[in-house]
């Protein structure tokens, strides 16, 4: 019981301070003879009078209102006296025009004078009518009626109607980007050596996709191709003992050591982003995120030599300076390397602005941080020599290897419905 009368005060005073603001009275008024006056043959014949009375609801014949997806060769908005004209010359005065306001919300007025205030209102407005081609025309917008109140003599104009685009639905957008990308990560336990990193320069393209479920608020995904890379320099390492085969098929112990090193390194994802995303008029942010599936990547050896020696424990000899089995000393520059990288999962942050192009297509500018949340390569066998003059990367060395980039992304976009 107590619970009920707590409500219905609350509604009793939210009333209160609904009327209580200036002219509410007038302006719903207004609103009803708009509704009811728009049907300027009240189902029988066009005429002057009716005209006049339509338009006497704005504050002049010139005042600006939306042509409600009549054509008009490309206007969206129009004089009001034209859009009288337009709807005599479009529909069948014998039928009834019909135009129908739901889901009216109306924004505290702004005072602009002592006598004067203006409301602006938006609400869904269902315009139907039978044409004189013989077809039906339906017509549903959201709409802003902006309003001038005079207190002085207590009535309402319409000053000027606008269609005003939903911002939820379906967005899609072509996008690319670039910026600094790193991939980084400690020498494994095991592998003695000093290893430094430094960020190269990335790219990627893709589709992005936004549901917005409501005007500010929405879900994210899509796809997007994009690379990391990173330039590493061992001054000098040492690797653990690789079991492997010679080229007899007698297994040793590869042992190798490195000076100078300089390793370029190149992975390839396709990432799929899961997230939300937050649109307040241009403002746009993206938070989620990305599971990447690697693709193809490349390990680039620029400098540096290596030193290989075999251990053969069948018969516990150490072997060396033998090239044909590839023992020696070898030049690194310009030797290719295997690296197989895993999948991985990046936590991804987003902001930017978007600037309208049509009521339809917009162009965006963001930057965008991003870092993987698990390691992205397995040490493994901790060793970049493999045999036979054959390579691995740098990656094999490291542990918890993580990709990370930050940049400036370019979207093109489309509201699909």
């Amino acid at each position: 019981m107590k619970k009920n009368i707590f409500i219905i005060i609350i509604a009793f005073f939210t009333t209160i301070v609904l009327y209580a603001q200036p002219g509410q009275q007038a302006v719903n008024n207004l609103l009803t003879q708009y509704q009811q006056n728009v049907n300027l043959s009240n189902g029988q014949s066009f005429s002057d009078e009716r005209d006049k009375k339509f338009i006497g609801l704005f504050t002049s014949s010139t005042a600006m209102v939306s042509a409600l997806g009549i054509k008009t060769a490309g206007n969206k908005q129009i004089f009001v006296n034209r859009f009288v004209n337009l709807i005599k010359g479009t529909f069948d005065e014998e039928s009834d025009i019909s135009l129908v306001l739901t889901k009216i919300k109306k924004k505290k007025p702004s005072k602009l004078s002592a006598s004067k205030y203006l409301y602006k209102i938006t609400a869904s407005q269902s315009f139907t009518g039978f044409k004189k081609d013989g077809s039906d025309f339906t017509s549903v917008e959201t709409i802003m009626l902006v309003i001038e109140y005079n207190v002085n003599t207590n009535t309402a104009f319409i000053v000027s109607t606008e269609v005003i685009d939903n911002k939820s639905g379906l967005y899609i957008d072509l996008h690319v980007l670039a910026g600094m990308t790193s991939i980084t990560g400690d020498l494994a336990s095991g592998v003695s050596g000093s290893l430094e990193s430094s960020s190269k320069f990335g790219f990627g393209f893709g589709l992005g996709v936004d549901y917005m479920i409501t005007e500010n608020f929405g879900v994210t995904t899509g796809l997007t191709m994009m690379s990391y890379s990173s330039s590493f320099t061992l001054s000098n390492f040492e690797q653990d003992a690789y079991r492997t085969v010679d080229k007899d098929g007698d297994e040793y112990d590869l042992l190798a050591t490195g000076t100078n090193v300089v390793n370029d390194v190149k992975l390839k994802y396709i990432e799929i982003p899961i997230g939300v995303v937050m649109r307040f008029g241009g403002f746009i942010a993206r938070l989620g995120v990305k599971y990447g599936i690697s693709g193809s990547s490349t390990s680039t050896f620029t400098d540096g030599s290596i030193t290989a020696t075999g251990y053969y424990p069948k018969y516990s000899t150490l072997l060396y300076d033998i090239p044909e089995y590839g023992f020696d000393t070898y030049s690194l520059s310009g030797s290719e390397g295997v690296v197989n990288p895993k999948s991985a999962f990046n936590m991804f942050i987003q902001a930017g602005y978007s600037i309208p192009l049509s009521q339809k297509i917009s162009l965006s500018f963001t930057g965008f941080y991003q870092t993987s949340l698990s390691s992205i390569h397995e040490a493994g066998s901790n060793n970049i020599a493999s045999g036979n003059e054959q390579y691995t990367s740098v990656l094999n060395l490291m542990d918890s290897s993580k990709i990370s980039a930050f940049g400036v992304e370019v979207g093109f976009g489309i509201k699909l419905f």
